[in-house]
């Protein structure tokens, strides 16, 4: 049985690796991507490893008999290249250590699988990813893993391979898997109450904590929040202590009976004493108000106290939400986001490029850095800037963002970048306050930008506005909100219900039209937005779409309907391609078959005998016939 061990001074490297650090020992070296994304290079210099999970500070344990010179050498040659990558590639760390954690994966299946020399020579690399997509497919046959995943373990191993080896083609004669975006699953945009719910809670943390720390308000402090709860007053009152605020609705906290949370006091020992008893002794209670009243007036003399740097943090995060959902950024983009002295001149006059959105744009480390933000945001990055300016105390660091490390300690080293789980952190805070609050997380508020701004441009705009390709933003985010989409379709289908009439029903003061009945003439009013035709009364496919519209399920409407469809149908020929047919008369053609549709449930065998009239023997609505026989006498059908 293999026995794994540790090895002996293993070495942690942030990357880029810097010109002073040896490579003598590869075998040593663990490179670390960012916080928490690490990966163990000097472990591939053994030919037999542990498969078990390693901690983020721990090296993976190694058979050390298996060490191989040889191996080595490549691993050394591997790490080079790597930090080169690092520094130039243009690519994230958190991308670049997820293909490179693909690539160890791919590495581990090699030395299991006799393809020790993957790296050796360009016949050796061949076979073994030739053999590696094989064994990829055999797992995706066998449910083991899905297709997607597969193809993204496949590609970033060929990624690495030719980018380190510098072989083309690599991939000539092998089986490729082709990713399936019929499988992959496209953004989810939260609903609109989700997004306002969290968006208020944000705003009110970054508000009202930085009034706290920046403006110096006293503690017991009246932190104002969301009106949609209903809470006394929407406030909670909050304290300089660890539980520093407790909901209406959560039961009192006896290790903090000293604190009355619903009126923002400190309470008196005989109030203590009723409601919770006399204590482990006689002076107990008056300790315990005594404690309090020190607490606040510690923190109030002292606005740079750990406790307010805490809620100066949690409004950091409130902050970080806001920016995200504002931008449309992803979050590594956003907690990469990179500051200087420039940037707070372009806040104070940002440009204009696009209605309702100011664009910053500044210079950062030799960088031209950029980004766009919602107008209504604008105040709250200005108060962040005075956040961040007390937060730091006269510190300089380079990103827009950042945190302090765990515990009061973390404030003597300084501030440190952001990693993702900040996101959790805020989540953990709000949903300790409201329990049902909805999560959206980042990918979510760039689908909910993404799909803002689809239906308010077209997709180009859109993904231009985004910062990514067109085929992503279809893909990926323009999926639409799925309870949006049941309001919509709900509207819309209860529309078609209300437009049909049954057959013997008079309506006073309507007019007979070319598509049925109008109620009032001259008073066009869309029964939705972004319709493909709007109502008016120039145009008889506008009535289709006006809520003044309605048809009788009789002979009669049932045929003006079937005729405007065949008059449509005849000026294809007109369109210079389907596309272009299916964009200007598609909607038109929906819309009746959604009419006829619910027409049919009342006398099914009517429709079907108008439209053999209609469609074969060409019976046409007076009206429809008068216009088609014009069209062919000007050659256009």
């Amino acid at each position: 049985m293999v026995e794994f061990t540790g090895r002996k001074e293993e070495e942690f490297h942030q990357l880029p690796l810097s010109k002073d650090i040896s490579l003598k020992y590869p075998e040593r070296m663990v490179l670390i991507f960012c916080k928490g994304c690490s990966t163990d290079f000097g472990s591939l210099c053994y030919l037999r490893r542990s498969d078990k999970d390693r901690g983020i500070r721990q090296a993976r344990r190694v058979d050390l008999s298996s060490f191989s010179k040889a191996r080595a050498q490549e691993i050394r040659a591997l790490i080079t290249h790597v930090t080169e990558r690092f520094a130039h590639s243009g690519l994230t760390p958190r991308t670049l250590y997820g293909k490179y954690r693909d690539f160890v994966r791919f590495m581990a299946w090699c030395d299991s699988s006799k393809h020790s020399t993957v790296l050796a020579n360009e016949e050796g690399t061949r076979a073994a990813f030739g053999g590696y997509v094989e064994y990829l497919r055999q797992l995706v046959s066998q449910n083991q893993i899905g297709n997607n995943t597969a193809t993204r373990y496949q590609d970033a191993t060929l990624d690495c391979l030719q980018d380190f080896l510098n072989v083309e083609n690599l991939d000539r004669g092998a089986n490729l898997l082709m990713q399936s975006f019929r499988l992959a699953e496209p953004t989810s945009v939260p609903d609109d109450a989700s997004q306002e719910k969290v968006l208020a809670w944000c705003k009110c943390l970054l508000v009202g904590f930085s009034e706290l720390v920046v403006d110096q308000k006293l503690y017991p402090f009246p932190l104002i929040v969301p009106g949609y709860l209903n809470w006394p007053d929407n406030r909670l009152w909050v304290f300089p202590v660890v539980h520093w605020c407790e909901s209406p609705d959560c039961k009192d906290n006896e290790n903090y009976r000293a604190y009355d949370y619903r009126s923002g006091r400190v309470r008196i020992a005989e109030e203590i004493e009723y409601l919770y008893g006399q204590g482990l002794y006689p002076t107990y209670n008056n300790s315990l108000v005594k404690m309090a009243q020190q607490y606040i007036v510690r923190s109030n003399q002292d606005f740079l106290s750990y406790d307010r740097i805490m809620r100066a943090m949690l409004a950091v995060k409130a902050f970080l939400m806001l920016f995200v959902a504002s931008t449309g950024n992803n979050s590594s983009q956003v907690i990469g986001t990179l500051w200087s002295e420039e940037m707070e001149e372009s806040v104070r006059n940002p440009s204009v490029e696009r209605q309702n959105y100011r664009t910053i744009k500044y210079r950062a480390n030799n960088l031209i850095v950029h980004f766009e933000i919602g107008v209504e945001y604008m105040p709250y990055l200005r108060r962040y800037l005075e956040l961040r300016k007390y937060l730091l105390n006269g510190k300089d660091f380079k990103y827009l963002f950042f945190g302090y490390g765990p515990g009061r300690g973390g404030l003597t080293t300084g501030p440190v970048p952001l990693t993702e789980k900040v996101f959790y952190g805020l989540y953990l805070t709000l949903t300790r306050l409201t329990p049902t609050l909805p999560k959206v997380v980042p990918m979510q508020w760039r689908a909910a930008k993404q799909d803002y701004a689809i239906r308010n441009y077209d997709p180009a705009t859109a993904a231009r506005a985004m910062q990514h390709t067109l085929p992503a933003a279809l893909k990926k985010y323009s999926n639409g909100s799925e309870v949006t989409a049941q309001i919509e379709i709900s509207s819309y289908l209860r529309q078609v219900e209300n437009v049909v009439l049954m057959k013997d029903q008079t309506i006073a003061g309507g007019e007979h039209r070319s598509l049925g009945i109008c109620l009032s003439p001259k008073h066009p009013q869309a029964i939705a937005d972004q319709l493909p035709v709007i109502p008016d009364c120039k145009g008889s496919e506008g009535c289709l779409f006006c809520d003044k519209y309605r048809v009788h399920a009789d002979e009669s409407d049932v045929r003006k309907l079937l005729s405007a469809r065949y008059c449509v149908q005849a000026n294809s020929n007109l369109a210079s391609s389907p596309e272009q047919f299916g964009r200007l008369f598609s909607g038109v053609l929906q819309r009746i078959d959604f009419i006829l549709n619910e027409i049919r449930r009342y006398d099914e065998k009517m429709v079907e005998k108008i439209e053999q009239e209609v469609d074969i023997e060409g019976e046409l609505d007076s009206f429809w016939s008068a216009k088609l026989e014009m069209l062919m006498e000007l050659e256009l059908v």
